[in-house]
Formats: structure tokens, C-alpha cells, sequence
């Protein structure tokens, strides 16, 4: 393992935490899986970079129980990382970003834009070095690998799920939405560049 492309892994891993914040400071809505983070987080008062990592590690500790050649050096990296991005989610998006949010809403909508293509570009950094690994991604791949079902079906299954729990929790708990128009632009601008990122 070169140091210097773990080095690089991580700093696009908290890279891609920023754009996450940058995307909920805009308010028009977020990704499938922040969506239900930034609800939970306001129905509970519990920080969403909190919430993101108890998620995160939910779906890790899914895939330890799957994986039949688990490398526990792996999946203690997976750990520091997703204590790193959840803190750094915390930080830009309480601390640094919150006292800076725009008013106007194509402000607002240019600092999702922006937000959104940080996050996919630093995915596609991560995937590329290989070194580091996405919680929800690896789940489905072994899901995938047990199943007749597709990567892509189990992917799109957990962004469906999370976009119904978030409208759900929203709908009972008379919640601020966060199913919007940033959520369908996340959806058509992430793979393009996560795409990017992996060049």
C-alpha cells in the first residue's frame, strides 16, 4: 500500500465530505442518502455528519458479516475513514459554511451545483485508488455477488429507500422536505462525475 496514494484517498474522501456540506448549506434539497441523514438530524437534534457515519457503519458492519475474505486492516480503515468524513461533514456544515449560507436561491442552487460536483469527482477519486472503500457501494457488490440481482438494482434500491423514509419521516413528523429539486440534480449529475473522478 503506497503511502502517498492513501494520503491522496483520504483527502478525496474528506474532500467529497465538504461537497456533502456544501450541498446541504444550499438547502434545495440533497442526495437520495443525505436526505434521510439531514431528516433524521432534524428530527433528532443529532448532528447529520453523526448521523452519516452511524449509517455508514451500519451498512459496514452489513458488509463484515457478508464478506467472505474480509481484511479486518480493510475495514479498520473504513472506520477511521468514516469517523473522518462524519466529523468533517459536521465542521464545514456547522462551523464553517453555516454563518456563509446565501439567501438567494440561485446562489443557492449555483452552491449545490458546486457541492454536488465535488462530491461525485472525490467518490471517483476514492474508487479509482482503490484503497478506500464506500460502506453502502460495498454492500451492494457483495449483495450482488449472492444474489441474482444487480449492482445497480441493489444500489438504486437504497436510494429509493432512503428517498421514501425521508419523504415518510417528513410526512409524519411535519419536517422541512428534503426530497427536492437538488435531489433529482444529484441524481443525473453524480455518475457523470463520479465518471470524471475515475479518468
Amino acid at each position: 500500500m503506497h503511502p502517498r496514494q492513501m494520503l491522496l484517498s483520504l483527502g478525496f474522501y474528506l474532500f467529497t465530505a465538504v461537497g456533502i456540506s456544501l450541498t446541504i448549506i444550499a438547502a434545495v434539497g440533497v442526495s437520495s442518502f443525505s436526505a434521510l441523514n439531514v431528516t433524521l438530524s432534524t428530527a433528532t437534534g443529532i448532528q447529520v455528519g453523526t448521523l452519516t457515519t452511524a449509517l455508514n457503519l451500519t451498512f459496514m458492519a452489513a458488509c463484515l458479516a457478508l464478506d467472505p475474505a474480509r481484511s479486518w486492516r480493510q475495514y479498520g480503515l473504513m472506520t477511521v475513514a468514516l469517523l473522518l468524513f462524519g466529523s468533517c461533514i459536521n465542521f464545514f456544515t456547522y462551523v464553517v459554511f453555516s454563518p456563509l449560507a446565501p439567501h438567494q436561491y440561485v446562489a443557492r442552487l449555483a452552491l449545490f451545483l458546486l457541492g454536488t460536483a465535488m462530491g461525485g469527482f472525490g467518490t471517483g477519486r476514492v474508487l479509482k485508488y482503490a484503497l478506500l472503500k464506500f460502506p453502502i457501494e460495498t454492500w451492494c457488490s457483495l449483495m450482488a455477488a449472492r444474489t441474482r440481482i444487480s449492482f445497480q438494482r441493489y444500489r438504486y434500491g437504497v436510494d429509493a429507500g432512503c428517498v421514501l423514509l425521508a419523504i415518510g419521516l417528513a410526512w409524519a413528523l411535519h419536517l422541512p422536505l428534503t426530497v427536492r429539486e437538488g435531489t433529482v440534480l444529484s441524481f443525473l449529475m453524480l455518475s457523470g462525475m463520479i465518471t470524471l473522478g475515475r479518468r
